[in-house]
């Protein structure tokens, strides 16, 4: 079911597998979600269905994740290495994270770079977090580079659950 919001009521959102789309007023549905998959899509959109269902890739990782030892199940399950992976995949294709003497406009910059991944709303609660993540960085007496770091890192943490979820 389309989702209209107060501040913009000529858009209407949906979600289709996990990602927002925005139809715009006069546009159809489904040109609306053929142009947001157009960019990820590897395969023609003319391509006929398969006729047999596919192992889902959730299958597939649980199947590779079987053939594994010990070892490396622990080695690929070590969350300080994993984590930062799945977040650099999920944000792959954004240009690198601005980096200039103002992070308040890094950060604006960086919560723009994603606006076509994450619903409005998600990027309103993402500003107002980071903000104060921020402050509470700045009170505790943090070094001002080692701020940035934090709050970069966290944002695109952020950003990249709002993707996936």
């Amino acid at each position: 079911m389309p989702i209209r919001l107060a501040g913009d009521p000529d858009v209407q959102w949906i979600t289709v597998n996990g990602r927002h789309i925005p139809i715009h007023a006069g546009e159809d549905k489904g040109e609306a979600i053929k142009k947001a998959f157009a960019k990820t899509e590897e395969k023609p959109a003319s391509k006929a269905p398969e006729t047999k269902p596919a192992k889902s890739s959730m299958d597939a990782d649980r199947e590779r994740w079987g053939k594994l030892s010990v070892d490396e199940r622990d080695r690929q399950a070590d969350a300080s290495k994993s984590i930062p992976a799945r977040c650099k995949e999920l944000l792959a294709g954004l240009p690198p994270q601005p980096h200039t003497s103002d992070l308040q406009k890094d950060v604006l910059t960086r919560i723009d770079q994603y606006a076509d991944r994450i619903h409005p709303q998600a990027a309103d609660k993402m500003r107002t977090m980071v903000r104060d993540y921020h402050d509470i960085l700045d009170k505790a007496g943090i070094k001002p580079e080692e701020q940035r770091q934090l709050v970069m890192t966290a944002m695109d943490s952020l950003a990249a659950q709002e993707i996936e979820g």
